[in-house]
């Protein structure tokens, strides 16, 4: 690693800034490095200037990603060269990803949607997924055959291989907007189902969530996290607590508005209620526990809104990577790990289910599945069987 190189990941750091913005910067200049074979403060601003413009033309990258390589390009010039900086690159002309999916007839989808009651997000999904299916051929939804539609789910079943979440989520959002929105009842749209399985999630162990949250070194981040892990919440619930959110007095934390639009309260360890008032202190935001930080870690304060789940998301990827632990684990797996060690604690699973906020308990119940007690139990069973073979 230079010295410059060094000296510029301190500076990232020194700015707080999210560990993916840190890895994006370096990465960039790095990459320009290697495009030209020089040091990064050999190269000209014109050379720069051209390859961006060859990332964007040759490789075909996004305009958000070459946005980010030059947002990183930009900081390393201007604090680690003390340069100046004026490099613009221009758009190439580009057909809108809106133009197959007409204004209104879109509109009127998510009408339709939002008298059906779906959330936000759910919204943002659906209508995302009828885009694909007008890109994909290049008109409006409204001018597609129930043929063309037939032949579409095969494509991405079977040339694109979409995984089940993605099919199902797909399928929901096309036969809601044909049957609801055209009133088109198609028999397509009654036979497509996605295939069934039947997986089991990742689990880390006690010693793995302790490893990996001890290693996040930013406080608002390792106490977000460690909320998720310790009250069994969703990304979302965990990143949106609020102040008024936290019971003291009962120890318990106010989970609003969680998957289906469901209150639920959960049991808030000491510990956790100590790591969230050592977080919330130094902002002392109004109305957020996690509120969104600017550049360098300001305006905390005074955020209108919560930190991103992008944030949230990039520190667990790092700090499971810094430990060395080879699941392939996410922040959800946190959730799934909270059930499953409660389980193995002795809790109830009735107590569980009702602190997860599933609809059913036999959602809960296939944590059964995955408790160590359970394996430890079929273990030396089976090795009984054997030890007369």
């Amino acid at each position: 690693m230079t010295a410059l190189r060094k000296q510029f990941i301190h500076y990232l750091q020194s700015q707080e800034m999210s560990t993916r913005t840190q890895t994006v910067s370096v990465r960039a200049v790095r990459q320009l490095a290697e495009y030209y074979h020089l040091s990064p403060d050999k190269i000209t601003d014109e050379q720069i200037r051209q390859y961006l413009m060859s990332l964007k033309e040759q490789k075909h990258l996004s305009e958000g990603t070459v946005m980010q390589l030059l947002c990183g390009l930009k900081l390393f010039s201007t604090q680690m060269l003390k340069g100046g900086w004026n490099i613009h690159v221009t758009s190439p002309v580009r057909h809108s990803k809106e133009q197959y999916f007409p204004p209104k007839l879109r509109q009127r989808f998510i009408e339709d949607l939002q008298l059906q009651g779906k959330s936000a997000r759910t919204q943002q999904a659906y209508t995302r997924v009828v885009r694909l299916l007008s890109e994909h051929y290049h008109t409006s939804p409204a001018q597609i055959t129930e043929e063309e539609l037939r032949h579409y789910f095969l494509h991405v079943k079977n040339v694109k291989q979409w995984s089940r979440a993605t099919m199902t989520q797909s399928i929901c959002g096309i036969k809601f907007f044909f049957e609801q929105t055209l009133h088109r009842d198609w028999t397509t749209l009654h036979i497509v189902r996605p295939a069934k399985e039947k997986r089991l999630p990742v689990i880390l162990t006690v010693e793995e969530v302790q490893r990996i949250l001890s290693t996040i070194r930013l406080l608002r981040y390792r106490a977000c996290l460690t909320t998720i892990y310790s009250c069994g919440l969703r990304l979302k619930e965990g990143t949106h607590l609020q102040l008024a959110d936290i019971d003291r007095a009962r120890m318990l934390v106010h989970v609003r508005l969680g998957k289906g639009g469901k209150d639920r309260y959960v049991p808030l360890p000491q510990r956790t209620l100590e790591l969230l008032r050592q977080s919330w202190t130094p902002h002392r935001n109004p109305l957020w526990l996690f509120p969104a930080t600017g550049r360098g870690g300001t305006h905390e304060g005074h955020a209108p809104e919560p930190t991103s789940h992008t944030n949230i998301q990039a520190a667990f990827r790092a700090a499971l990577k810094e430990t060395g632990i080879s699941k392939k684990a996410s922040v959800h797996t946190l959730r799934h790990s909270y059930a499953t060690h409660l389980l193995e604690a002795g809790v109830n699973l009735r107590q569980i289910h009702v602190s997860l906020g599933h609809n059913s308990v036999q959602t809960t119940s296939f944590y059964t599945h995955l408790t160590m007690i359970s394996t430890t139990q079929a273990c030396e069973a089976i090795n009984n069987l054997m030890q007369n073979l």
